[in-house]
């Protein structure tokens, strides 16, 4: 007589393999293991260089503030003015554990312009600043039910 496995044996088969699957899988992509190190490492330091140009329309806007923020924090991390083409540039130092969000905010006499910058260890090469980024960046914290902070 020629019996076939019974549903219940094949059922069994794949709950442990996912069972298995699901206590197995999470430590090998945590790293689980033994570090080399008795203390832990203090978190290292890196500097980042945000530059980019402030324009209105298609046209560089000089001499305006420059203000660089830390998402959540109040007060600008640094600030710098553009230069004749409407460019401008700092640095900004933060630590491994951090990873901040940035944004730039420039301060025109009419009004503010501002742009995300994204987070400091993946900068882009550039964060220009102007009517588009500032659209981009007021619906991207909209609909995270953010604020934002308009500077100077």
């Amino acid at each position: 007589m020629h019996t076939k496995p019974s549903f219940k044996h094949s059922r069994r088969f794949y709950l442990l393999t996912l069972l298995l699957l699901i206590l197995v899988v999470p430590l090998y992509l945590s790293g689980c293991g033994s570090s080399s190190s008795s203390s832990p490492s203090s978190p290292s330091s890196s500097t980042v260089t945000l530059s980019g140009q402030v324009s209105g329309g298609t046209s560089p806007i000089p001499s305006v503030s420059v203000y660089l923020y830390v998402a959540g924090d109040t007060n600008p991390t640094n600030n710098t003015t553009t230069d004749s083409n409407g460019n401008y540039s700092f640095s900004y130092t933060y630590t491994s554990s951090s990873n901040p969000i940035l944004y730039v905010v420039a301060v025109l006499p009419t009004g503010h312009l501002i742009s995300i910058a994204g987070s400091a260890s993946n900068m882009p090469v550039a964060v220009n600043i102007d009517e588009l980024s500032t659209v981009q960046t007021a619906y991207a914290i909209n609909q995270a039910g953010e604020s934002i902070n308009s500077g100077g």
